[in-house]
């Protein structure tokens, strides 16, 4: 059985670290969202503070919230982030399209050079190679023709072998 590693790389990580810094954000108090308590005291006055009185009976209650954000202005900050997002997405995309098009470049680099290799070593080991020609007809290469058959091969070992 093959076990495949996942790694969390950046980029699997980013949406679900804004996902989970979203719903912090969310899920945190809101400045001027604090706690009101309301006691009558024995003058018979109310008060109304953010702490519970020394002694004595009070009411707990809950501040109003904050006011809303202009709609506008929110929507304008959903925007921007989803274009960041979009963005990131977009760069993302085309670094796997670049690494893609890298590794079958790569490995047709690595099939020339193992036919040229193959080549060579045929080209060295038989003296009398047969050829078919253009008009379909077999023949022997001359040891010209062979020779410069090898340095044509050496050349391109030397250009598809080397990294």
């Amino acid at each position: 059985m093959i076990f495949e590693k996942r790694t969390n790389t950046p980029s699997r990580r980013r949406p679900a670290l804004a996902a989970a810094l979203g719903l912090m954000l969310l899920a945190a108090p809101l400045p001027g969202h604090s706690q009101i308590y309301r006691w009558v005291d024995a003058d018979g006055i109310t008060h109304f503070s953010q702490t519970p009185p020394p002694s004595g009976q009070y009411r707990h209650m809950q501040a109003p919230p904050p006011p809303a954000e202009d709609p506008r202005k929110a929507q304008a900050k959903i925007d921007s982030i989803n274009r960041h997002i979009q963005d990131q997405l977009d760069a993302e995309h085309k670094q796997a399209q670049q690494d893609r098009h890298q590794q079958r470049a790569q490995a047709q680099r690595a099939t020339i050079c193992r036919q040229a290799k193959k080549r060579l070593t045929a080209l060295t080991i038989r003296p009398h190679i047969l050829v078919t020609s253009h008009d379909g007809q077999t023949r022997r290469m001359t040891e010209p023709q062979r020779q410069a058959d090898i340095k044509a091969t050496k050349g391109r070992i030397a250009e598809y072998c080397s990294q």
